[in-house]
């Protein structure tokens, strides 16, 4: 018989039919909770009133199911999966910022979950490196510009104050590299998964390329795909104390 899976214990099949279920009789659930395979289409046999033998033949995958799959690897995965495909997705003009944003939200969720299950400060870690670069990155950007412009209006160009705040905003950044490294060096712990620290070293060199054209932005393409790598092939789950 088919059907599809219509709630935690409940299927409702091609005949009309409601049939109650045990998960111990979902056969390929693997690591997916069943949150994650609502209204998904299951072939199985009856048993009176009951599902048995139950195979999941097409998942079904939505907004809610992937924000409400609790702390399985699967759903961590796919939330990881969207915030990578946010990155890429978030160079499109105009509307990239949008894509950056949702990603963002969905990386969240995703070290929320990592962070319960393994008790690493991920999430802490993630938050502090990210705002660290961003507001060096900032400071450097604004005094770099405001160099120039002064430049153009007279002879004298970069200060001592703008010098002052392009050193500080430089600091301001390795400060946030120190906190991105101790996130991947976290992450490839409770993860068990090496491919999380090659992406932490891409993402280092492209830091420090960024204002060679072009060698700046393969490198962080590079630590994305890499990154990417390693959400792919994260299959188990540490704790960050039995480490």
């Amino acid at each position: 018989m088919q059907g599809k899976i219509l709630a935690d214990g409940l299927i409702g099949a091609n005949d009309g039919n409601r049939y109650s279920f045990s998960v111990q009789d979902v056969r390929n659930l693997g690591s997916k909770t069943m949150s994650n395979v609502i209204n998904a289409e299951v072939d199985f046999e009856i048993d009176g009133t009951n599902a048995k033998s139950i195979f999941i033949t097409k998942n079904f995958i939505s907004i809610g199911n992937i924000v409400q799959g609790g702390d399985s690897i699967s759903s961590i995965k796919t939330k990881a999966y969207i915030y990578v495909a946010g990155i890429f997705l978030g160079v499109i003009p105009v509307v990239g910022w949008i894509f950056g944003i949702i990603g963002s939200v969905f990386m969240i969720l995703a070290l929320l979950s990592l962070g319960r299950m393994s008790k690493a400060p991920l999430l802490r870690n993630f938050w502090i490196s990210w705002g660290l670069v961003l507001l060096g990155g900032m400071i450097v950007g604004f005094s770099v510009a405001g160099g120039f412009i002064m430049g153009l209006d007279s002879r004298s160009g970069f200060s001592f104050g703008m010098v002052a705040f392009i050193v500080l905003g430089a600091l301001i950044c390795l400060g946030g590299l120190v906190f991105s490294y101790f996130y991947y060096r976290d992450l490839a712990e409770v993860t068990n998964e090496k491919f999380f620290l090659y992406a932490f070293i891409c993402r280092a060199v492209a830091i420090f390329t960024l204002f060679i054209p072009i060698l700046g932005i393969i490198f962080i393409i590079v630590a994305n795909i890499v990154e990417l790598i390693a959400w792919i092939k994260f299959k188990e789950i540490k704790k960050k104390e039995a480490l």
